[in-house]
This record gives C-alpha cells, structure tokens and sequence, in this order.
C-alpha cells in the first residue's frame, strides 16, 4: 500500500474515524430495521481465477424502471423494496456523528445510508481521485442500500472479486448476476472479505489507482458522469446499462454536492 493509501487508511481508522465509521447500537435517529436472510457462504483460502471484475449485485435490476421506464412486476416490487427498507451501512452513532458535519440530521432512510458513506467517499475522492458522488452511487447499487448479503456478511459494498487477490479478511463466494454475451446468468464467484467499512473504502479507491485500464476515468473524473461511462467501458461491470444506473443515482439523489473541489476543480 502506497504512502497515500496508508495516510487515507489512517485517516479513516483512527480513534475518532473508527467511532464514526463502526460506531455502536441503533438509537432513535433511524428505526430498527429487520435482517433479511443471509446468503449462503463458502469460505475459501486461494480463489480461482477466472475473470478480473464482476457485475453487480442482482438486486440492481430494481433500477430498471428508473433508468428504462419498464415496469414489470418484479421490477416495481424491487425498486419498492428498495425505496422502504434500505440498511444504515454503519450503526447510528456514525450517522449522528456525519450528519452533524452536514449541519443537519438525515431526513429518511436513504439519506441516513448516503450519509453513512459521504466521509469516507471524500477521503478516497482526496487520495485516490474518484469522485464521492460515484463512490456513492456504485454503494448504493452494488451493496442495494446496504442490503445485499456481500455487504452485510463481507463490508463489501462494492462488489469487489478476489480474482488477484484475497480481502483484509479473507473470500467467501457469493451468488452474482452477471451478462455474458448479452445473456443474463447466476454464478457463484469469489469476493474479498473486509473487516469493516473502512477498508472497504480504500480498497474501492485503490482499486481504480492500481488498474491502468482506469487511467482514462480518473484523467476526467471532473466530470462524474463521464467518470461513470469510462469505468463502464474499462469494465468494472458486465452490465451494459452499468453507467445509466450510476447516472440516475447520482441525479435522483442529487450525490454530486458530496465532491469535493480539488485544485480548482469539482
């Protein structure tokens, strides 16, 4: 790890940091929230290789009417289920501890999830260079506001595959949704492990430093929306429609306010 990425690890796990991003039980600033049923989970020690990066989680189709304007069945349940029960990524203590650095408490749900996420997303926008907004973003679609059995079971809430190598905490394998060949499929893949949020968030930063075929995303990443379409093209996902979901996040929720202006630049 680079001299840069220790000092954002730091950063994010020191004492106060640590509080922020763990934090501790549920208080009255968001409701108790049921758990859904965890996903089976095979731990492994030396994953297999076979494709560098995944897709995202299933759950993103609840997006599709959002982004398409189709609206089947399934489809209206997901995006209703979404917009009723997403999870706080961290206990309360952090979100009242943010929302006081945003001035103001979180007005619903979702709101108390992006908050959740905000400081780190600018520390890695300050380190790594990827904007907070799409941080953001690809939290919210690849963990479904924090509701995904990856990041309940593994903190991670970008669906980063042990392809090269494990996370901080090991690998478990997880069912993904992928498109190959325009074709949707289920398989199980290898994940990283992370102990915590934190580490999550720096190695989604260090992800994009360390992989040259995303040079070309963070020369512009300025511009958060063309940021979105290069890391789609690099291929981060294997969903085609990967960078009109991030888009429509970061409008629908207004994400850009959370980026940072660096150098004179947004």
């Amino acid at each position: 790890m680079n001299a840069s990425l220790s000092r954002l690890m730091h950063r994010l796990t020191s004492p106060l940091r640590a509080r922020v991003l763990l934090g501790f039980a549920l208080t009255s600033v968001v409701t108790p929230l049921a758990v859904a049923p965890i996903h089976p989970i095979v731990a492994i020690e030396q994953p297999a290789v076979t494709r560098e990066r995944a897709s995202t989680w299933r759950g993103d189709d609840r997006l599709v009417g959002l982004v398409t304007g189709a609206r089947s069945a399934e489809a209206a349940e997901l995006e209703a289920a979404a917009q009723a029960e997403p999870v706080a990524a961290e206990p309360v203590l952090q979100v009242q501890l943010r929302a006081a650095h945003l001035q103001r408490p979180p007005g619903n749900r979702q709101e108390a999830f992006i908050f959740s996420l905000v400081e780190g997303a600018q520390e890695s926008q300050r380190v790594a260079g990827v904007p907070a907004s799409v941080t953001i973003a690809q939290g919210i679609l690849e963990s479904s506001w924090g509701r995904s059995g990856l990041s309940r079971e593994a903190h991670n809430y970008f669906g980063v595959k042990a392809q090269t190598r494990q996370g901080p905490a090991g690998v478990i394998y997880m069912e993904t949704w992928e498109v190959e060949n325009g074709v949707s499929v289920m398989r199980q893949e290898p994940f990283r492990r992370y102990n915590n949020v934190a580490e999550s968030l720096v190695d989604h930063g260090n992800f994009f430093v360390e992989n040259r075929r995303y040079a070309r995303a963070l020369e512009i990443a300025a511009d958060p929306r063309e940021f979105a379409h290069q890391i789609n093209l690099a291929g981060y996902a294997t969903d085609p429609a990967y960078a009109t979901k991030l888009i429509a996040l970061m409008d629908s929720y207004d994400l850009y306010q959370y980026d940072l202006v660096l150098d004179g630049r947004r």
